[in-house]
């Protein structure tokens, strides 16, 4: 008979200082050890668990909940299934490639059979061969003269072959492999999920082992999504989400719409791709345009000057009116829909009928939550610019506390766990993501929060006080205006930094990015940026070749691990330019307080509550910036700050955003070297000498 202690004693064999994980080439940590010990009494919890574990990077947290979950699976054979889900591919991909087969190795030292493991993702993540073949002999012809690009796409149909018969099935390792597609083609155009027939041996393979898997690993819109993937389970013993800060995000944005009125008009427009001239296609156009101009003289009517109208407000009973207009527009969508569906019955699809479909799903669930409006769904009109561009919004202030509902239709055990799962408080539970997925913070039965005691070297270069903040917000046009002297600044920052060696700048915008490169370029430095519409996986061989030594873009905060081939340090600096603060969101705010107000919460209550809400946001997302730096126990990094808010640590008002340095650092940050206005720096002078007040 199994008791409670054999797990407990199996994971200590495991993960003790001389145990079964050390004896096989890995390294003790203590907080592992810890952490493992966690997740092992929440899964032998009797009925329900409900665990919030932070392990910042060098914890080994992957590891350490994956053998417990193996144990305890090898222990109960005929348990049901745990879930293991997480944001982003590259932590699948480590999890499965690297982190599972050493688990499985030590839970077979432990003299245990290990359980069948897989993973489980959507059918728009695989190759579909007839759809491939047809996207690939279409662009054969259409380009026959170029022969480079014929091979090309040659030696892209081999791949998914070859993948579809032997391999994953996945066309994301094609883009591991060579960062982009071969032009003119879109995943779109080759996935599965627009596909009458499923022709991926590899996916056939994954979702029969996937039903026979005790441990499957799947990402965060699966599980949100569950109840509409086929041949998912209904229920599991226990479900462990890595990288849940990414939680609360995910589930608004699958209640929080904006859909631009031109945006209905363009999908009319663009039924001509589908071959489509029925009359009422120009009946749909002119009654949407009849509605734009009710919408004009409306707004000019009440003086147009309000960022948006809502259904809580003065505009209540005007909205309202409103429903009969999109019920109307949702008639012509649906009636579109049916003829697309017809259209694809017989016809192969091309990547312009692909995105319109998925354009008219998202418009045709974002009008169904238009139209039915109530308690938690507030119905809005945007207006998005000075030119007063028109969008249909609806916003849900307690979108991301439905992750608790559904994942409770799944099992009553649930471990949330991250890099930076709590938020700014010092109190250990003072984890505001708790309320903000839905849970009760008494159901929480254990809270940890952990750093490792040694993990790699990280010092900092602090920005000067005297140089101006990085924006100002013009309220005429609605946006932010960088200043040209912290610009400036920013660049001999760069510039400094890249002496040393390969630098990653991490900034909050494309045009942020844009005007660095600019400044750069007129200081004859060149950089690989990144721009919008282009992937950071097409330019990051540029960077990783030497052409340049440095790398600007704003989408490396979070799951970027920059190696050498060797898998040794490449980086030498990070440099983050501004404070990542949440961006601008008038109209969630605006429902947020008054979601709240309506519940009878006083005004400074409510403010507090999200200041506070955007706060955290800035320090999770600083934290990931960070931990870009360090991926190994002996990495050692600069992290240089270019954002003169980011205090310094003698500031009565550091507190929150210094909860965002790894408490091992601390230290080091204390002492760090200013680098001054005129983009200058005395190794012999460190933000200790200075007392800093930030208003």
């Amino acid at each position: 008979m199994i008791n409670n202690q054999d797990i407990f004693d199996l994971v200590d064999e495991a993960f003790k200082s001389n145990g079964v994980i050390v004896q096989l080439g890995g390294r003790y940590v203590e907080e592992q050890y810890q952490y493992a010990q966690a997740v092992a009494q929440a899964l032998m919890e009797p009925e329900k668990a409900l665990a919030i574990l932070e392990a910042e990077t060098g914890v080994g947290k992957s590891i350490g909940y994956i053998i417990p979950c193996l144990i305890f699976l090898s222990l109960h054979p005929n348990s049901e299934q745990v879930i293991i889900s997480t944001f982003t591919r590259l932590l699948q991909k480590q999890i499965m490639l690297v982190d599972m087969p050493f688990a499985v190795k030590v839970v077979e030292t432990l003299g245990l059979k290990p359980p069948k493991y897989g993973y489980r993702m959507g059918r728009q993540a695989f190759f579909s061969l007839e759809r491939t073949h047809a996207t690939v002999e279409r662009l054969k012809s259409k380009y026959s003269s170029n022969t480079a690009y014929i091979e090309q796409l040659e030696e892209f149909q081999r791949f998914a072959e070859n993948s579809c018969r032997g391999g994953s099935g996945l066309w994301l390792d094609w883009l591991e492999d060579y960062y982009v597609f071969p032009d003119h083609i879109y995943s779109g155009d080759i996935c599965l999920l627009y596909s009458g027939n499923i022709d991926n041996d590899a996916y056939v393979a994954h979702i029969n082992n996937s039903s026979n898997a005790l441990l499957l690993l799947t990402n965060h819109a699966t599980l949100i999504g569950h109840d509409n993937v086929t041949d998912f389970v209904q229920s599991a013993y226990m479900v462990i989400t890595d990288e849940a800060h990414h939680l609360d995000r995910l589930m608004a944005e699958r209640s929080n719409k904006q859909l631009p009125v031109l945006g209905i008009l363009n999908l009319f427009n663009r039924a001509k791709y589908f071959g489509l001239k029925e009359s009422y296609i120009n009946e749909a156009k002119s009654f949407v345009g009849a509605w734009s101009e009710v919408i004009a003289q409306y707004d000019k009517g009440n003086g147009a000057n309000d960022n948006f109208y809502i259904s809580s407000g003065g505009h209540k009973h005007w909205l309202n009116e409103q429903v009969d207009y999109v019920r109307q527009i949702q008639i012509y969508l649906r009636r579109l829909e049916k003829d697309f569906q017809t259209f694809q019955k017989g016809n192969a699809l091309s990547h312009n009928h692909v995105e319109m479909m998925e354009q008219l799903q998202e418009a045709l669930i974002t009008l169904s939550h238009w139209t039915v409006a109530n308690t938690f769904f507030y119905r809005a009109l945007v207006f998005t610019d000075h030119n007063r561009t028109c969008s249909v919004a609806v916003v849900n202030p307690i979108a991301s506390r439905l992750f608790a509902h559904t994942v409770r239709k799944l099992t009553t055990r649930t471990i949330l766990t991250s890099a930076t799962i709590f938020d700014a408080r010092l109190d250990e539970d003072a984890v505001s993501i708790v309320g903000d997925l839905g849970f009760k913070h008494e159901e929480v039965t254990r809270y940890m929060r952990l750093s490792p005691s040694s993990y790699g070297e990280m010092k900092f270069i602090l920005p000067s006080k005297e140089v101006s903040v990085p924006t100002s917000y013009d309220r005429d046009n609605r946006c932010n205006r960088f200043n040209q002297i912290w610009l400036e600044y920013t660049a001999k920052m760069l510039v400094e930094a890249s002496k040393t060696g390969p630098t990653l700048v991490l900034t909050y915008s494309f045009e942020e990015s844009r005007l660095l490169s600019e400044c750069l370029k007129n200081m004859g430095v060149s950089a690989v940026t990144q721009e919008k519409g282009i992937k950071l996986l097409e330019i990051l061989p540029i960077f990783l070749n030497g052409e340049a030594r440095i790398l600007i873009t704003p989408s490396g905060w979070d799951g970027l691990n920059i190696r050498t081939k060797k898998n040794t340090q490449f980086l030498k600096n990070v440099i983050i330019t501004r404070l990542p603060n949440a961006p601008k969101n008038e109209l969630e705010d605006f429902v947020a307080r008054e979601y709240m107000l309506n519940k009878n919460m006083p005004q400074h209550v409510v403010d507090n509550i999200i200041w506070l809400k955007h706060l955290n946001f800035c320090i999770r997302v600083l934290k990931q910036g960070l931990g870009r730096g360090i991926r190994s126990p002996y990495d050692s990094i600069y992290i240089w700050f270019a954002d003169p808010r980011m205090p310094y640590f003698n500031s009565p008002k550091a507190r929150p955003l210094i909860n965002a340095i790894p408490a091992r650092f601390i230290d080091n940050y204390a002492r760090g070297i200013i680098f001054e206005i005129d983009g200058t720096f005395d190794v012999n002078t460190n933000a200790n000498n200075y007392l800093d007040i930030v208003l």
